[in-house]
């Protein structure tokens, strides 16, 4: 998640990385497409609830973030403003939602590589005292 300062998201807020990005917007095509959640989609919310960002920002950051992404993918998809979008939308901001709480944190003195990706503890702890 990078943090941004610019007139259509007020100042300092964060995004989510061009990846995470992406999976929102497969997310978002993909469920006006089929209309209903499918496992894929969310796959890629729990993907991005997994990521070390998750950590480092509190959960109405993320979800300031993830509604940002799910609004530009949806204009970027060109779905026609009204009920039917809205009702899209908050179908996955709930699955958004619910993947935040289940995602449980990294065991302690857990690292990530530089992709945000789970990588082996360091050797000093991996027997551990």
């Amino acid at each position: 998640m990078t943090t941004q300062s610019n007139e259509s998201y007020g100042p300092a807020e964060f995004r989510f990385t061009g990846l995470q990005s992406d999976l929102v917007k497969s997310a978002v095509k993909e469920l006006y497409v089929r209309g209903a959640i499918t496992s894929r989609q969310r796959s890629a919310v729990v993907e991005i609830c997994a990521s070390s960002e998750r950590w480092n920002h509190t959960p109405e950051q993320l979800l300031i973030a993830f509604k940002y992404a799910m609004y530009d993918a949806a204009e970027n998809a060109n779905i026609p403003h009204g009920g039917e979008r809205e009702d899209l939308l908050a179908r996955l901001v709930s699955v958004f939602i619910e993947a935040l709480f289940e995602v449980p944190p990294p065991p302690r003195n857990t690292s990530f590589d530089g992709a945000g990706r789970l990588s082996s503890p360091p050797e000093s702890f991996a027997g551990g005292p």
